[in-house]
């Protein structure tokens, strides 16, 4: 494997939002619980919270797997859940190249399936971790696989 590799998360639209009681990332850093916050947020929302569904989720795996062969790059881990997506990938792009490519494709699959092309899909921005040893990608691995919940969308390589 050669490239970086990285944890990339990113959430349905309104369904994380700043200021959640279990805190939310702004800028690489933890924020705490904010209700107030997290109300005006809600209130922001131009559309309902988007929440993938069963047939949803595995369109949204198949299309990150789909990327990552097409691309060249190495899909270690990922799930894709009811709110969020988890992936953990070997790639040569940049952080926030790889992370726009992630959702740009499970947009693409979504607006085949359903040609609902104004619909927000995804909330804006979302994390991407550096994994910079073998320990913290088997870490992440086993994050995004065993740590989730009930496994919904789950691919391993």
């Amino acid at each position: 494997m050669y490239g970086m590799t990285y944890m990339i998360t990113f959430s349905g639209y309104g369904t994380h939002l700043h200021g959640h009681e279990l805190g939310s990332w702004k800028d690489g850093a933890l924020q705490p619980p904010n209700t107030a916050r997290e109300k005006i947020m809600r209130e922001r929302m131009i559309q309902p919270p988007f929440v993938l569904d069963s047939p949803q989720r595995p369109m949204v795996l198949d299309a990150l797997v789909t990327l990552a062969g097409k691309r060249g790059w190495t899909l270690l881990a990922a799930h894709v859940r009811t709110t969020h997506v988890h992936a953990v990938l070997v790639c040569e792009a940049p952080a926030q190249r790889a992370l726009v490519a992630c959702k740009a494709s499970a947009t693409q699959a979504l607006n085949l399936a359903d040609g609902q092309l104004e619909r927000r899909r995804w909330s804006q921005g979302g994390n991407v971790l550096h994994l910079r040893s073998s320990s913290a990608v088997t870490a992440a691995i086993r994050y995004v696989l065993h740590r989730q919940g009930e496994p919904m969308s789950v691919y391993s390589n």
